[in-house]
């Protein structure tokens, strides 16, 4: 007879496996979005899609080109244009989406352009343009913009100070958004 750890150790890589396809971000995207004719739906909202001239995709963070993979799935084509900023190591090609690397866990001379890169998309978004956000763990990090007169220098410092003292993530995240 089988104890409950062994029935255990035997279903765990499906347990593990469960978990993982549970929380993975581009299979989280085809399973959150569907798309019929032009209604894009997420849970209970629904977008008509023929009331938009563009659709960009604006992505930060660990887990944003993989929640694109997703979204690229259902709504292919219509997507007109983006920008995804991840970790070099997730970069990825696309014709419409640029992607573009921040640096991660402290910010450097990446995400400070990745922030002006950011900004100079978003100015040329149209008000009947449709923007799909996807924000993940790191974005904070990876897109810097620091007020005028603190460069990178003084962003980068903050950072690191913060992080080698200890801080808790959300601690961390509340100055940089202050900062």
């Amino acid at each position: 007879m089988e104890s409950p750890s062994q029935k255990f150790r035997e279903q765990e890589p499906l347990i593990l496996t469960a978990a993982l396809d549970a929380v993975d971000p581009e299979k989280l995207a085809e399973r959150s979005l569907n798309l019929k004719t032009n209604i894009l739906s997420a849970g209970n909202n629904f977008l008509d899609l023929s009331k938009y001239e563009k659709i960009h995709i604006l992505g930060a963070g660990k887990g944003a080109p993989f929640f694109f993979k997703g979204v690229k799935k259902i709504l292919g084509t219509r997507i007109t244009g983006g920008l995804i900023i991840s970790l070099k190591e997730n970069a990825f090609l696309d014709d419409v989406v640029r992607f573009f690397p921040g640096d991660h866990p402290i910010p450097g001379e990446n995400s400070f352009k990745a922030g002006k890169l950011l900004k100079e998309y978003v100015k040329k978004i149209k008000k009947n343009d449709l923007v799909i956000a996807l924000i993940t763990g790191g974005a904070s990090s990876m897109v810097l913009s620091p007020p005028p007169g603190a460069g990178p220098a003084v962003a980068t410092g903050l950072n690191k100070i913060l992080i080698d003292s200890g801080a808790e993530t959300s601690e961390i995240n509340c100055v940089r958004h202050h900062f």
